[in-house]
């Protein structure tokens, strides 16, 4: 016996019953929209809000991500990897590696409110 909730009163109502025995509410009163306008308003919704990032996006994700490679890659050259490693060599990979995460962090953001406000508008 499986029992769900009644979304009006909260009972609990046993799945074979169509109506709540507390309040009446019909439990299962819905029809699938198989309407091929609905379709393609929801493919084009789902469309625009997965597939398309702005290029700039794109660029920026890279961007960040080359940035932190290359900071890492840079400081482990300067610091490990040379004879006589200059003070600056820390704080300056700490820098490239730290702003390349925040610009891949903003980009994230800025992707996901693009893409949530494109959704919206549908």
């Amino acid at each position: 016996m499986s029992l769900v909730t009644c979304p009006n009163c909260k009972a609990k109502v046993d799945l074979d019953n169509d109506f709540c025995p507390e309040c009446g509410y019909h439990m299962f009163n819905f029809e699938i929209n198989t309407h091929e306008d609905t379709f393609h308003e929801s493919y084009d919704d789902y469309h625009s809000t997965t597939k398309d990032a702005r290029p700039i996006f794109k660029f920026l994700f890279f961007l960040s991500i080359f940035g932190i490679l290359g900071g890492i890659f840079w400081g482990i050259y300067q610091v490990i990897l040379q004879e006589n490693p200059t003070e600056d060599a820390k704080p300056v990979t700490y820098l490239i590696v730290y702003l390349s995460i925040g610009l891949l962090i903003i980009t994230q953001i800025m992707s996901y409110f693009e893409k949530r406000g494109r959704g919206q508008n549908h």
